[in-house]
């Protein structure tokens, strides 16, 4: 009985680590979204996040259009990328997203996971240039 509920409590260990690596992931990459409008607005000029990925993870990083790479380039934990995401998502210095046609969800999910991959959502609401992480 000991054996099986070890083996259980082992299990949810995990799953709660890949979690809690996806919500901080998610958070970060958040972060520098409202970061890069809060940027654009301020200093009056467009302002973008440039995403990429390599075969193990996915990088991001903010940009300026007069100051080039602001701070510097972020990557998320090995194992997690960008699903689906534009190469740059700039704001203008209203605030407003200057590249999506309509609001834009950022999908984040674990490389090598298959079906059993977890994913989080970043969604960039293409008139006030708002993101927000959507639960899931």
């Amino acid at each position: 009985v000991m054996v099986i509920l070890l083996s259980i409590a082992a299990a949810a260990s995990v799953h709660w680590g890949r979690a809690s690596k996806m919500k901080s992931s998610t958070q970060q990459a958040l972060a520098s979204l409202q970061f890069a409008r809060q940027w654009a607005v301020s200093h009056n000029v467009q302002t973008g996040v440039a995403f990429t990925n390599d075969e193990s993870r996915g990088y991001y990083a903010v940009i300026s259009s007069t100051d080039g790479l602001i701070g510097s380039t972020n990557s998320l934990p090995a194992g997690i990328a960008w699903s689906n995401h534009p190469s740059i998502l700039n704001f203008r210095s209203d605030g407003t997203c200057a590249d999506a046609a309509s609001d834009l969800d950022l999908i984040l999910f674990e490389l090598g996971k298959g079906e059993r991959a977890l994913a989080s959502t970043i969604m960039v609401y293409r008139v006030t240039g708002h993101a927000v992480r959507i639960q899931q």
